[in-house]
């Protein structure tokens, strides 16, 4: 369970709202849009590494059904063999 599960969509934007707030005090125009630059670029390089995980998870469960299908095509030829 990850630290947001526990909170409601609102919360959670209310949470974002407030951290965006606490680290743009005190910031003049300039910093602000290196900030919000370097937070914009972290998120998409999450969201990238996201994306290639559910491929990778997708990918293994595709294998894994093939080999369970192999092994079901090879019991039944042992099977036929035997009789």
């Amino acid at each position: 369970m990850s630290c947001f599960d526990c909170l409601s969509s609102n919360q959670l934007i209310i949470f974002i709202a407030v951290l965006a707030l606490a680290l743009s005090d005190d910031l003049d125009a300039d910093d602000l849009s290196l900030l919000g630059s370097v937070i914009s670029s972290i998120g998409g390089l999450m969201g990238t590494k996201a994306t290639k995980m559910d491929h990778e998870k997708e990918s293994k469960k595709e294998d894994l059904q093939k080999q369970i299908y192999d092994l079901k095509k090879q019991l039944e030829e042992i099977k036929h063999q035997k009789q």
